[in-house]
């Protein structure tokens, strides 16, 4: 459960003599380790995985509650992940064009990516379109899906509906029926893009999956 996942955070910081040393180990701010603990926002990978490797914790038991709750210190650096997490093959989706403004029809792709990803659920989707250029997301770009976490309001979001169609938006907000969200148009011949604003009935989704991490090229 999400409540459970940020007390397994709160119990990783108390291992730091002060919130700043705790901070500063994530390599955010304490303002932001503050919210991160209140659960009100969702910590990065990078900044979960600096933090583990900081005070010598796993990884997959912060961010999934399973496996052994401490490491070797011997085995940590900065830029490693736990010894007890192996990362696999995440399966790759390609998005096209379905007819429907916005939508798209995915198929999955015969090659896979392999990303330090502790979600044993993870995938990643080739971005297609311009819908998230204004988000720093251009076609072609590879968006790797956790569907462990939750997603926050200005995450980039994976939805897939019952008719198996897929989309990727940002700006989420919600109330108990439905989902709000948005991305962009195409360029008019000004080379602006206007937004396009959606709402989704949350009882006509399958999955739903914040992006944690974006390459450039498969």
């Amino acid at each position: 459960m999400q409540n459970d996942f940020f007390q397994r955070l709160r119990h990783i910081a108390d291992h730091f003599p002060t919130r700043r040393d705790a901070a500063q180990a994530a390599g955010i701010s304490v303002d932001q380790l503050t919210r991160y603990l209140r659960g009100e926002n969702q910590p990065s990978f990078q900044a979960m995985q600096k933090i583990c490797a900081a005070a010598h914790m796993s990884l997959v038991w912060l961010a999934t509650g399973q496996g052994a709750r401490e490491t070797d210190a011997a085995a940590h650096n900065d830029d490693a992940l736990p010894p007890s997490y192996t990362p696999r093959a995440l399966p790759v989706l390609n998005l096209a064009e379905s007819g429907q403004v916005g939508w798209f029809d995915a198929t999955a792709l015969a090659v896979t990516t392999t990303l330090d990803i502790p979600d044993p659920n993870a995938f990643a989707i080739v971005a297609q379109g311009l819908s998230l250029v204004p988000e720093g997301i251009q076609p072609g770009f590879l968006c790797i899906c956790s569907p462990m976490l939750k997603p926050m309001p200005r995450d980039i979001i994976h939805l897939r509906r019952h008719d198996g169609r897929c989309t990727l938006m940002t700006d989420l907000t919600e109330d108990a029926e439905w989902l709000y969200l948005q991305a962009y148009l195409d360029p008019d011949k000004d080379n602006r893009q206007s937004l396009f604003k959606d709402q989704i009935r949350k009882s006509t989704l399958t999955d739903l999956a914040p992006v944690v991490m974006v390459k450039r090229r498969l």
